[in-house]
């Protein structure tokens, strides 16, 4: 066999990350306003201001796992949690969501990846949120001592996988809050069942879903909990 040649091409030194940024206009989602370091325009009247940049970990608004979450958020915005933890929290859009909705709410985003949280780090920075009121933890699970500590939660938020989402079940639930709420993402339509049948398991049901394309968000509350509220509808 004849050997491959190599050719080696010289490749322009750019900044794609930058060109990324640029890349996305500003995002409304509901009164969320998510936009880049890079926009200018003025930030639209009663909207909810999110600064996320493109950086290397997930969530920037535009994955409609993420936009079910942060519809399902202004969904139950009249629950006013006073306990809030972003599992898998990535970029930890969806507890500086929570940041904006409840100000008086105390936050933990938690990440098994290093990088994740110091990403969520830089924006929870750049987006002036106190460091005493939004905690951060790399964690596997409920392995950190701070998710632990700030437990029983009255809102978790999960967006990973429906797998790793199903098996969390025994391990999440208990630290729920009796009149507690649980959204769940990172589910595909065909997912949702099964996703929902490990929780049900453990005493939950489901109160709302939200189905974005493939994707499908399921809003749960404890099957103890008190009356089931009304929708919210307003921005969401």
């Amino acid at each position: 066999m004849a050997p491959v040649p190599i050719i080696v091409v010289p490749v322009e030194t750019r900044d794609w990350l930058a060109e990324n940024r640029a890349a996305f206009p500003p995002l409304h989602i509901g009164r969320f306003w998510i936009y880049g370091s890079h926009v200018t325009q003025p930030q639209p009247p009663a909207s909810l201001p999110l600064l996320i940049d493109a950086a290397l970990a997930f969530g920037s608004g535009t994955h409609p796992t993420t936009e079910g979450c942060l519809r399902a958020m202004q969904m139950i915005r009249n629950s006013a949690p006073r306990r809030l933890l972003d599992m898998g929290c990535g970029s930890a859009i969806l507890a500086m969501a929570g940041a904006r909705l409840w100000p008086s709410c105390q936050i933990v985003a938690a990440d098994n990846d290093p990088v994740a949280v110091r990403v969520a780090a830089r924006n929870r920075a750049l987006n002036a949120i106190s460091p005493a009121k939004m905690r951060l933890a790399v964690s596997h699970g409920f392995g950190s001592r701070i998710v632990c500590n700030q437990a029983p939660y009255d809102l978790v938020l999960v967006n990973i996988l429906a797998g790793p989402l199903s098996r969390m079940a025994p391990d999440l639930v208990p630290r729920l809050a009796p009149d507690s709420w649980l959204i769940l993402s990172g589910i595909l339509n065909r997912q949702a069942r099964s996703v929902e049948v490990a929780y049900r398991a453990q005493n939950m049901r489901v109160w709302h879903r939200i189905c974005l394309g493939d994707w499908t968000t399921i809003i749960m509350r404890p099957a103890a909990a008190g009356t089931m509220p009304q929708l919210w509808r307003g921005g969401a």
